[in-house]
């Protein structure tokens, strides 16, 4: 157990599972560090340090927690596969609108919130009478 108050030694070998490096030059070189500073903190043993993390989770999705415990899930977002088809249209539906309605929206002079609420879908429930657009179902 290390100072940090988890094992060490598991969560280094975790760090190596992940980015299938096989010597502390490779994990240096996946990481953006160099190999003087991954000895430091293997000859430690005392904490995965920060910027390992930031580095692991920007280039890898991988959950801290699952690093330092091996508790959790590995990875902090979703395979397509495991995202609910009524989820994945409402994002879909989402950044389409922020694509379409946003250049729209600079272009009338109008706040991008204000015609998204009245066009996009997105705030049905905030549905005003009167603007003109029938509101879609969320079934």
């Amino acid at each position: 157990m290390s100072r940090a108050g988890y094992d060490f030694d598991a969560a280094y070998q975790r760090v190596l599972q992940l980015t299938g490096a096989k010597s502390q030059v490779e994990l240096a070189k996946l990481l953006g560090l160099t190999q003087s500073s991954v000895w430091d903190v293997i000859n430690r043993a005392a904490d995965i340090p920060p910027s390992w993390l930031v580095a692991l989770v920007e280039k890898y999705g991988v959950s801290p927690l699952w690093i330092k415990s091996g508790q959790g899930p590995q990875r902090l977002s979703r395979s397509l596969e495991e995202i609910p088809l009524k989820e994945l249209l409402s994002e879909v539906g989402r950044r389409l609108d922020a694509i379409i309605l946003q250049p729209l929206a600079g272009s009338m002079k109008m706040p991008y919130e204000r015609l998204a609420e009245d066009y996009s879908g997105i705030n049905y429930s905030k549905h005003r009478a009167g603007s003109g657009v029938t509101p879609v179902s969320e079934e």
